[in-house]
């Protein structure tokens, strides 16, 4: 199985860490491959500012977040 993420779902684990799709998207063995485009990466840049104020979490945190969601996620 094969899962398209769009920026739209990334954003939603991002703000909501202990949501069921950050838990999807999270999961390490998830026996589906996860790809995206390379738009997605560029969304994340022009709204991480937006993305952090909505999680009301430090920087480092959401950062933390992003890179551990798109270690899983092919683009």
């Amino acid at each position: 199985m094969i899962i398209v993420i769009d920026a739209n779902i990334l954003f939603s684990a991002i703000i909501t860490p202990n949501g069921k799709i950050a838990e999807i998207l999270g999961h390490p063995s998830l026996g589906a491959a996860r790809i995206t485009c390379h738009f997605l990466v560029q969304e994340l840049n022009k709204h991480v500012s937006k993305i952090i104020r909505a999680a009301k979490r430090s920087e480092e945190s959401v950062m933390d977040d992003i890179s551990g969601y798109l270690k899983y996620i092919q683009i």
